[in-house]
């Protein structure tokens, strides 16, 4: 018996050290090695804040720079690499030990967890590149392990961790403050799985506690930023001597181009909202919305912002139609011209402006306009907002193959469809591994929350939905080997029942 024992121990420590090896060479010897810098990744090194970064990965990167001087990115893409190592394996052997895995099963699920941080192969593995994405991938894995500890086993400790690491991922990247929302609707499952509490009254105090966790998380968020702002900034700038450990990709950079100056906005919080909001309400403008507005400097506003992006052509009616048409559907020019229309509006009329006053009032000025603009098509804009969640559902789980879109299409909806049949028909038989069904749900719930509220706030690229795409595919191994070894299981028990008969 001992001896067993110690042989099942023996071969769990081999698997171990072998995902371990699997997870070092991958993650630090397959694509180019060392740190991968992308336009993105100079707003990340910068002190101060611009629009749209939030303060946790740039405090990362810079404590990096503090304690690591000039190879400091460096440092950050192997502490990359590392936390994914970590939160990879530590989601693998939660599974093998909740489902009771084989090791060659083990090894499976082990090649679905890697694929988020695998798209850009065989160029580069993303823990490499300097942007949020290298540690909110890996931190993902820890939240869908605290939810599913909170959906299984129905302990609070494990949804308060939820939520912390969803707090805590807004703060890295404001499209993940959706995991609030994700949370929020835990929460309701929570409450409603609470049998001796009437159904109405859980959902209703579950929908209250939701919004007060989202609110409260979100401001949060907005607060800390704020007090980075106002507090940490300086504490780096004093501490980094300019220019003395600059990259070289930092090095004698050509003046901000249009694009860079519109987006670096500092001191308001809202600003990048009120940017996303603009390019997907302003998109759907007609020019005889002028006399929606009843304010004349709006309307002159309107007027000005509308005849650019129509000469620009980045209005609905100049997009494509077919599949490809959502590539139309996200004109992030229309933000830039917002920007300088509204900002070229307000020194006309007030040159003495102080600029956080002047940022502020452009802010709210886009999101005014944009919401006028949704309540004045939103039919128009729903429709938009669906025909972008189309590929952003394939962006989840696979990949926009232009050779092949079509079929890409029919690919994805075929695996959706089965993974919610097999999961509902699992909860339906009452199955003892239900546990599986729960998993797949909660991951399809989390791909449509993903796709839909970045979809109708912001707007993205594959890189902003694909946090689901390892989790899905083990989930849907998860729920493919039950109903396999069900299948199974009755045709031996009918092949066992026939020969009996023909004695």
């Amino acid at each position: 018996m001992e001896k067993s024992y110690l042989k099942l121990r023996k071969k769990e420590l081999y698997f171990i050290i072998s995902i371990v090896v699997f997870d070092i060479f991958f993650f630090f010897f397959v694509g180019e090695s060392g740190h991968i810098t992308m336009k993105d990744t100079s707003s990340y090194c910068r002190t101060d804040l611009v629009e749209g970064v939030m303060p946790g990965y740039p405090f990362f990167v810079n404590m990096c720079r503090v304690f690591c001087g000039r190879n400091y990115l460096d440092a950050v893409a192997v502490i990359q690499g590392l936390l994914a190592a970590l939160s990879t394996t530590i989601f693998l052997l939660f599974l093998k030990k909740k489902f009771s895995l084989k090791y060659w099963e083990g090894y499976l699920l082990w090649a679905a967890a890697i694929l988020p941080f695998a798209i850009e192969l065989p160029k580069y593995v993303i823990t490499h590149v300097i942007y949020t994405e290298g540690i909110t991938y890996s931190l993902f894995y820890f939240f869908a392990i605290c939810v599913m500890n909170t959906i299984w086993e129905k302990h609070w400790k494990w949804y308060c961790m939820a939520v912390l690491i969803a707090f805590f991922m807004g703060m890295i990247r404001p499209q993940l403050m959706l995991l609030l929302i994700l949370t929020g609707l835990v929460l309701i499952y929570l409450l409603l799985s609470v049998k001796k509490r009437k159904i109405l009254i859980s959902l209703m105090a579950g929908s209250v506690g939701s919004c007060v966790i989202i609110i409260a998380g979100v401001l949060g968020v907005f607060k800390a930023r704020a007090f980075y702002t106002e507090h940490i900034e300086a504490v780096f700038s004093q501490r980094i001597q300019s220019g003395a450990d600059v990259p070289a990709f930092m090095e004698g950079t050509e003046p901000l181009d249009e694009e860079e100056a519109a987006s670096i906005q500092q001191n308001d919080s809202f600003a990048q909202v009120g940017s996303a909001m603009i390019c997907r309400a302003f998109y759907e403008a007609e020019a005889e919305d002028v006399q929606y507005y009843e304010d004349k400097d709006m309307q002159e506003i309107f007027k000005r912002i509308y005849a650019e992006c129509d000469k620009r052509q980045i209005l609905f009616p100049y997009a494509r139609q077919g599949l490809w048409m959502w590539e139309d559907l996200t004109q992030t020019d229309i933000y830039i011209v917002a920007s300088q229309e509204i900002g070229g509006f307000l020194d006309e009329k007030d040159p003495s402006m102080d600029d956080c006053q002047r940022q502020t009032e452009i802010t709210q000025i886009k999101i005014s306009m944009a919401l006028k603009e949704i309540q004045i098509h939103f039919v128009r804009f729903l429709y938009h907002c669906i025909r972008l969640m189309i590929p952003g559902f394939i962006s989840c789980i696979f990949f926009n193959i232009e050779s092949v879109y079509l079929l890409c299409h029919i690919f994805v909806f075929l695996l959706y469809v089965s993974a919610f049949v097999m999961a509902v028909y699992i909860l339906r038989s009452k199955n003892k591994d239900c546990d599986a069904a729960k998993f797949m749900l909660a991951s399809l719930v989390s791909c449509v929350v993903f796709v839909g509220v970045v979809n109708a706030v912001f707007f993205g690229m594959q890189r902003y939905f694909i946090y689901n795409m390892g989790v899905f595919y083990c989930a849907y191994y998860l729920v493919f080997r039950v109903i396999c070894i069900e299948l199974l299981q009755k045709l031996g028990w009918n092949g066992k029942r026939s020969g009996e008969r023909a004695l």
